[in-house]
């Protein structure tokens, strides 16, 4: 079907991310302290899910402002150190 697809080239990921991405995992800075408090990750321009991490907290799928469809520039890694502490 149309839609249905997703873009050849670099993109092409599959469908199947759960090896690559966290998806609905329990934000839980208090049981691992490489990571930052929630409070931050919300602050830093991400969105938790009652406390999980989904898709949509890195990824907003409607607009490609920051590609690809991230919710803010990952220059610098900005989007992975948002939660994670390096």
């Amino acid at each position: 079907a149309v839609g249905t697809v997703m873009p050849a080239g670099n993109a092409l990921l599959g469908t199947d991310l759960r090896n690559d991405h966290p998806i609905s995992v329990a934000y839980d800075p208090t049981r691992d302290t490489k990571f930052n408090p929630a409070a931050d990750v919300a602050t830093g321009g991400l969105v938790l899910y009652s406390g999980k991490v989904q898709c949509g907290s890195c990824h907003n799928p409607h607009t490609m402002e920051f590609k690809p469809f991230l919710r803010k520039s990952n220059s610098g890694s900005a989007v992975c150190l948002t939660c994670h502490i390096k």
